[in-house]
This record gives structure tokens, C-alpha cells and sequence, in this order.
């Protein structure tokens, strides 16, 4: 009866802070980034139904996110590069208390995309309650949205595949309770506006568009009310098949793509405690491993995402990112010598410069070779994905939902979308 989703996301402000407060060495020595110039703003919270059978939306989530946030950095906006930020909530899953109605913020809003995925892949399904009206009005609420920027473009995407309507107090939470307490609860419900609603018209009225993704066929009796609510919170609604992970071919450029991939991880100058250096590192690696574990598209789009200065800046931890121009570092600037890396201790102000910039530049070799091969393997499944379509054989999956949105809502934000860039498009972020 309560089977359902789960599905992406997407960030680690979480993680590092509950790691900090753990670990207090680690919070002394993490030294605050510098603000980067305005740039155009994507938000995106992903609220993911974690209960019974969703396993198949959570690794459709876990390949496919990199290749979203691909997609994202080739937005602009008056020609400025996005700022992309996105939110993980996860509902519906009965390890989560019931006080806090099965609902639980898994990130915040954040651009660090290891994080995003590490817990994708810590995601569990367990059957529960799904308190769709619940889950959004607390995104919304608790979210830091961007209030600054009305062009701002602020969205969430809903994915489930039971009712959507379902309120604290119904017969079908009532037997929840009942089961878990062992107790004899009322399951009257006084008449009142169905919680989604309310919700709905709050996230419009702080410029938030709700989108929904029915887990299931376009023709379920339940998926008529997550195409009204989608319609009521001026959104988009999809339907796709939760199961269906058509993996993409190996291409002839996927071995090289790889090696690549590693070659990039070996120019991070991790700075910071000696745990949250190792721990950042670690992080970067097995993110690295979970992509490929998945799939060489997956493998691939991770690879893309971090050869761009957009999809994939690490200033909080990485000194090449934090010091783009190497001539502004400082040893007081990380909280002194003892946060270098062991490769830079030891060496003056000019050297550790002189190292930087040499790291700087054997990163942006790296990464225009992979933009390059990106942009020939995005063909490459374009034309084969193009025959898959002709034949009949393509279905509709996570990321098509999420991107075809996302698409045709940028452009009420003037928000247009470049080719994939390669080595003769490369992307240069704004300038601090």
C-alpha cells in the first residue's frame, strides 16, 4: 500500500557542519571561502519519497545527477554563469521519527556535489507515511530561497507514487500509528483545506514553482492529483517509470574519460585540518567510485561536471579553486602553515604561489580535454539515443523529467541554455 520514492538529488554544508561538530580540530582549522561576484541563481530542492520500492527512482538519482547539474552550468542568464544550489528532503520512510511526520531535511541548500552524492547513495527506502503537503511547506519554510534576486530561478520537484493528499490523522496514518504505539488512535479528521494546498499557494506566493513526478502510468487514478497539484503551484507535472534505468552504451571515448577523471583529482591542494584534508580527498574518490560503480554515462557526466569551474568549485577546501588568481594568497588567509597540505609545508609565500599556479594550469589542461571529450560522447549518445527514440524503444526517466522543466521554466527567469561547452568554449567563471 505504501510503497514509493525516492529519488535525487544534492549537498554538504550538512555534512561537514555535523562532521565539524565532531570533530572540533576540523572546525577550527576550516577557514570560510571569499564571496564570489553575483552570479544568475538556480535553486533546486528535490523532496524524495524514501519509502517501500523507490529503490529503482534512488539509483536513477544517483546516476543521472551529475548529468543534471551538467545541463544546469549551461544555463545563463544576461550572460552570467548560474549559481547552482540544490536541497535533498527526504518522506514517507518509517526509520524517520513520527513526531517529525516521516519528513527529514537530508542537505540544505549547497554547491558542493560530492556531498550530493554520498548521500544519495547513504539512502535507504523503508515503508512510512508520504505527507506530500507536509514536506513541501517545510522545504519551503525552512529553505534559505534566495530573496535578493527576483530573477532568481527557485524550484521543487516532488517525486512520488501514492496519494497526494494523504493528511496527518487519516484512517491510513492512523493504522501507522496504531501499529507502531500499540495504542487505539482516533482517525476523525475535522474538514478543513487539504495541507497540499496551502502549501502550494505559499510556495507560489514566495516566487517557488512546485513540480511533481508521478512514479507510475499516466493513467493511475493517483497520478490525476499530482498533475492538479502541479497545475496549482504553476508547475510541470511528469510521469515515468520509477524501474526503468536504461543504462547508456560504452562509448569510444569512456577508458579515456576515466583516466582523466583520476588525472584532475591529483591537482587538489586540499587545505585545512589533517582529517578534513583527508576527509575531502577520500570524499572526492569515492564519488569518483560510486559514479563508475554505476554505469559508464554516470562515470562519464561526474567527469564532465568536474571539468567545469561552474558545476564543480571546491574554494572551501581546495586551494587551486580558492586561489584562482595564486598572487592573492596568504598563509593567514587559511589560518596559517599548519593548514597547508604536507607537499607546500616548508615552502615560502612565492613558492607555495608558484606551486598553485602550476596546479592551476595542469587543472585547466586536464579539463579542456575532457570538455572536448564530452562534448564528442554527448553526440555520439544523441545519435544513438536518436535511433533508440525511432524505434520506440526510449522511456522517459528521471533526469528527462527534471530537465525538460527546468528548460522551459528558465525561460520565464531569461535564462537560455549554450551547447556543451568543449576546448574551444571553455567556461570562466565570474570574477571574485
Amino acid at each position: 500500500m505504501n510503497h514509493i520514492t525516492t529519488f535525487l538529488a544534492g549537498l554538504a554544508l550538512c555534512i561537514i557542519t555535523a562532521q565539524a561538530q565532531s570533530n572540533p580540530e576540523a572546525a577550527a582549522t576550516s577557514v570560510p571561502a571569499p564571496k564570489q561576484a553575483p552570479k544568475a541563481n538556480i535553486q533546486l530542492a528535490i523532496l524524495l519519497d524514501t519509502s517501500n520500492s523507490m529503490d529503482g527512482l534512488i539509483n536513477q538519482a544517483r546516476a543521472q545527477i551529475w548529468k543534471i547539474v551538467n545541463e544546469l552550468t549551461l544555463a545563463r542568464q544576461n550572460g552570467q554563469l548560474p549559481n547552482i544550489q540544490i536541497a535533498l528532503y527526504e518522506y514517507g520512510n518509517s526509520r524517520l521519527p513520527v513526531e517529525s511526520g516521516w519528513i527529514r531535511q537530508v542537505l540544505p541548500f549547497t554547491d558542493d556535489l560530492d556531498a550530493v552524492s554520498e548521500q544519495l547513495f547513504a539512502l535507504q527506502t523503508s515503508g512510512g507515511t508520504e505527507l506530500c503537503g507536509d514536506v513541501i511547506a517545510q522545504a519551503t519554510r525552512e529553505l534559505a530561497w534566495n530573496k535578493d534576486d527576483p530573477e532568481a530561478l527557485k524550484l521543487v520537484f516532488i517525486a512520488g507514487n501514492e496519494n497526494f493528499d494523504q493528511e496527518k490523522g487519516s484512517s491510513y496514518e492512523t493504522n501507522q500509528l496504531n501499529s507502531i504505539s500499540g495504542k487505539n488512535h482516533s482517525s476523525k479528521v475535522e474538514a478543513k483545506e487539504p495541507t497540499y494546498k496551502g502549501a502550494l499557494k505559499t510556495a507560489l506566493e514566495n516566487g517557488i514553482t512546485v513540480n511533481t513526478i508521478y512514479c507510475g502510468s499516466m493513467n493511475d487514478v493517483d497520478a490525476i492529483l499530482w498533475k492538479t497539484a502541479a497545475r496549482q503551484a504553476d508547475g510541470t507535472y511528469a510521469s515515468i517509470d520509477q524501474n526503468s534505468t536504461p543504462p547508456d552504451p560504452e562509448t569510444p571515448m569512456d577508458k579515456e574519460l576515466a583516466s582523466l577523471s583520476e588525472a584532475l583529482n591529483k591537482t587538489y591542494l586540499a587545505y585545512g585540518s589533517r582529517t578534513m584534508q583527508e576527509m575531502r580527498l577520500n570524499n572526492q574518490a569515492m564519488q569518483d567510485s560510486n559514479a563508475a560503480g554505476i554505469g559508464y554515462g554516470a562515470a562519464a557526466s561526474r567527469a564532465s561536471a568536474k571539468a567545469s569551474k561552474v558545476a564543480y568549485r571546491n574554494t572551501s577546501w581546495d586551494l587551486v579553486d580558492r586561489f584562482e588568481n595564486p598572487d592573492t594568497f596568504t598563509l593567514d588567509s587559511i589560518g596559517g602553515a599548519d593548514n597547508l597540505p604536507d607537499e607546500l609545508k616548508g615552502k615560502t609565500e612565492q613558492e607555495i604561489k608558484d606551486y598553485i599556479s602550476e596546479k592551476s594550469k595542469e587543472r585547466n589542461n586536464l579539463q579542456k580535454q575532457v570538455q572536448e571529450l564530452s562534448g564528442k560522447r554527448a553526440q555520439w549518445i544523441s545519435d544513438y539515443r536518436k535511433k533508440q527514440s525511432d524505434a520506440g524503444t526510449r522511456e522517459k526517466t528521471l533526469d528527462d523529467a527534471i530537465l525538460e522543466t527546468v528548460r522551459n521554466q528558465a525561460k520565464n527567469k531569461n535564462f537560455r541554455f549554450e551547447k556543451q561547452a568543449t576546448s574551444s568554449q571553455p567556461e570562466t567563471p565570474s570574477a571574485p
